[in-house]
């Protein structure tokens, strides 16, 4: 039996109950599974990211690890070769905040900090970098950054020999706490600023650059299915998001916070969207692990 996202990832059925809202809301979602072009998609609020180098120059579209497609940017010793994103209000007001995405590198040689998610204009603040990076000095690893400050994990724990990895970073306003996933597994911690978030436009924001120091902090490799969120996620849920995506399942359906579900959003009790590639789960349910099972 052959499934593909194409023919049946359009059917997802939800039961509605009077469970509680989520505390945090999916702001921005772009799942890289465009098939050629120049624009990235947010399926949230339509802060579409517009690729900078030419006509789709050193773009391709390669196998996903979730969904259909995924977004090459190997542009070895290439310029302006990432999305750019506008600046937009959805994190006014916030107190906290995430940012989730998968990664498949290769050696990064443009620079020794290659940006992955990244802004430098935040909070009322120039030169102020919030998200994520991939840094080469002493092991490659992944270096998050909350109001300019950076947090590291440990050496060599982004390997170009490692596949799809998954990274987040979250930011808590009322703990004032910075913390940083990698496999869904914490991997630094550190205090940070309070909330809430002042300004009314933040941006704007970079797939896969860097916007700092001479125009060379192009990533190089594979990213998928990016997403940001408004409110902080526990490490409970961004375990979830990276075991959903173990199984195809991006991460708006793993925590079940699209406002492209509408109305049933606030008791969502099961979603099936039918984007398993293999095996004997046939629908997984992305909610409470209610799968659908092939039989025949």
């Amino acid at each position: 039996m052959t499934r593909q996202k194409n023919l049946l990832g359009a059917l997802a059925l939800t039961i509605a109950t009077t469970l509680p809202v989520s505390a945090q809301t999916l702001i921005g979602h772009w799942s890289l599974d465009e098939t050629s072009g120049g624009t990235a998609t947010d399926a949230v609020n339509g802060n579409n990211g517009i690729w900078q180098n030419g006509a789709t120059t050193n773009l391709s579209r390669v196998e996903g690890h979730i969904g259909l497609r995924a977004a090459d940017l190997s542009e070895i010793g290439a310029s302006n070769s990432f999305f750019h994103r506008p600046e937009r209000n959805e994190l006014n007001g916030a107190n906290g905040g995430a940012i989730s995405a998968w990664v498949n590198r290769n050696v990064q040689t443009n620079s020794g900090y290659n940006g992955i998610f990244m802004t430098r204009d935040f909070n009322g603040a120039s030169n102020n970098s919030w998200g994520l990076a991939i840094e080469n000095t002493g092991g490659e690893h992944l270096d998050s950054r909350v109001n300019g400050p950076g947090i590291d994990s440990p050496a060599n724990s982004l390997s170009p020999s490692a596949g799809w990895q998954h990274i987040a970073l979250v930011w808590d306003g009322s703990g004032q706490s910075h913390t940083q996933y990698v496999n869904g597994v914490q991997t630094s911690t550190a205090n940070s600023i309070a909330g809430p978030i002042s300004l009314a436009a933040n941006g704007p924001w970079f797939i896969g650059y860097d916007n700092c120091c001479g125009n060379t902090r192009d990533f190089d490799g594979g990213i998928d299915d990016v997403s940001a969120w408004s409110g902080s996620l526990s490490g409970a849920q961004v375990n979830r998001i990276y075991q959903a995506g173990l199984d195809g399942i991006n991460a708006a359906n793993a925590l079940a916070t699209s406002p492209a579900l509408g109305s049933v959003q606030s008791g969502l009790v099961g979603s099936w969207n039918m984007d398993h590639p293999s095996g004997s789960i046939g629908a997984p349910d992305s909610i409470n692990n209610n799968n659908a099972m092939l039989r025949g």
